[in-house]
């Protein structure tokens, strides 16, 4: 059974998931007129169904799975942040599927590209350490697999709200980009009001609660 902070934190990342994507899959479609323009759509899309797909795995209690959408989930916002920049080989690179993130490279020049004054690389930061272990199911998914000596999920709930919240604050993100592509001022506005409310609805985690366990 979900304790009430838990429920709480996957509510709340719900409900804004789904005004985000009431803001771009409307029944009118987006202006699609480039191969980056379909892209974006796109990408965004796919973290979408990774967000709601982490959700719902938490849930029902799946908790390895849902920690192993990590890595995608974040995949998406690097692709959608570089696309958005219009770099033609990336965009060829991404269109041939020849192209690879560079984990220590990308975030920062994204951070450059778009002054964000070190928000991405610092978001990149709090998940790397535990990302590869967790996606590919390493030690630090083995060690969260026991209760003493039973055989029963054992993640903390402040990693799991650590999750929750990291996973949203992408897909606000990679919504904001595409929301600044097709749409207007406005809308883009509404975003940042979603933001800010969501933030403000967040429960105080110490964010070095995600990272590997003696």
């Amino acid at each position: 059974m979900l304790s009430n902070s838990l429920a709480e934190a996957l509510r709340v990342s719900s409900e804004s998931a789904n005004k985000l994507d009431d803001l771009v899959a409307r029944p009118c479609g987006l202006p699609i007129k480039s191969v980056a323009d379909w892209m974006l759509a796109s990408q965004w899309a796919i973290n979408a169904s990774v967000h709601n797909s982490l959700l719902t795995l938490f849930r029902d209690n799946f908790h390895a799975g849902a920690f192993s959408l990590l890595r995608p989930a974040f995949e998406t916002l690097v692709r959608v942040h570089l696309i958005a920049m219009g770099d033609r080989r990336v965009i060829e690179d991404m269109r041939t599927d020849r192209f690879r993130i560079k984990f220590f490279k990308h975030p920062e020049k994204v951070d450059n590209h778009f002054h964000l004054g070190g928000d991405f690389k610092s978001l990149y930061l709090r998940i790397m350490n535990f990302m590869h272990s967790a996606v590919h199911m390493g030690m630090e998914q083995m060690k969260r697999q026991f209760k003493g000596d039973d055989l029963a999920p054992n993640y903390s709930e402040q990693e799991i709200i650590a999750v929750i919240e990291m996973s949203t604050v992408a897909k606000f993100m990679v919504t904001s980009r595409v929301v600044e592509r097709f749409q207007t001022d406005a809308e883009q506005q509404v975003v940042l009001s979603l933001l800010r409310e969501f933030t403000s609805r967040q429960p105080q985690v110490d964010g070095t609660t995600l990272g590997p366990r003696g």
